[in-house]
């Protein structure tokens, strides 16, 4: 990998970072999600700084050209972002439903209580 990409790699990653911190001090992200995309960008300014590792990893799973292990490395990691993102969701879905059918309890005590109120005036 010669300077001038490493350069411009190290460049992106610092907007990155700064991107990250920009949506967390407008609390447009939360810290415990940030979390994930902050390790993500430490593993990239890894292999950016030490090209060889990312050989020596490629090599190590068998992938001749470090290039398609840089490839399967940032599929890995985007299919892991996808099934943690999936299981938030999901959790957050779970909780909405919950939350729906408490409020519709709710509702319909109100309801009650309204009716029993204007039956005994």
């Amino acid at each position: 990998m010669n300077i001038a990409l490493r350069i411009s790699l190290i460049i992106a990653l610092l907007i990155y970072f700064s991107c990250i911190y920009m949506m967390l001090k407008k609390e447009k992200l939360n810290f415990k999600y940030s979390l994930l995309w902050i390790i993500l960008g430490i593993c990239m300014l890894f292999f950016i700084i030490f090209p060889s590792a990312l050989e020596q990893l490629a090599k190590g799973i068998g992938i001749i050209n470090y290039l398609n292990g840089l490839f399967a490395v940032v599929l890995f990691g985007l299919i892991i972002l996808l099934m943690f993102l999936t299981t938030v969701a999901s959790e957050l879905s779970n909780k909405n439903r919950i939350l729906i059918q408490e409020c519709a309890l709710l509702e319909e005590r109100i309801r009650k209580l309204e009716k029993e109120s204007t039956e005994s005036v």
